[in-house]
């Protein structure tokens, strides 16, 4: 599976993500790339999940963005540390989703 990071996401994370192939907003040079944009630009770049700390993002899917998967992590602070004290919890969030799907993960 194909995952994108979002910026708000701490890079670190990217690393302890193995089973997948996991790429961060940043590592594209994609900071700042509006929402809509974003998802676009992630499921035409073949992406099946993003991971986000933006709750709003689900509600702002274009419709033309039909099979990205977006997982909004909500542990803690979003600090690397409280991520990875929840890692299975992600992890099995990305196992899980399915194309145009939205997952909260939270304490």
């Amino acid at each position: 599976m194909k995952v994108l990071l979002d910026e708000d996401i701490p890079v670190k994370l990217r690393e302890s993500l193995t089973a997948h192939e996991v790429v961060t907003v940043a590592f594209l040079k994609w900071k700042g790339v509006r929402n809509g944009n974003l998802m676009r630009r992630a499921e035409s770049d073949g992406f099946d999940v993003l991971v986000t700390r933006d709750v709003g993002l689900g509600h702002q899917r274009p419709r033309d963005v039909e099979r990205l998967a977006i997982i909004h992590v909500r542990l803690g602070r979003g600090r690397i540390n409280d991520l990875l004290s929840h890692l299975a919890l992600i992890q099995a969030a990305i196992d899980n989703s399915t194309p145009g799907s939205t997952t909260r993960v939270s304490e």
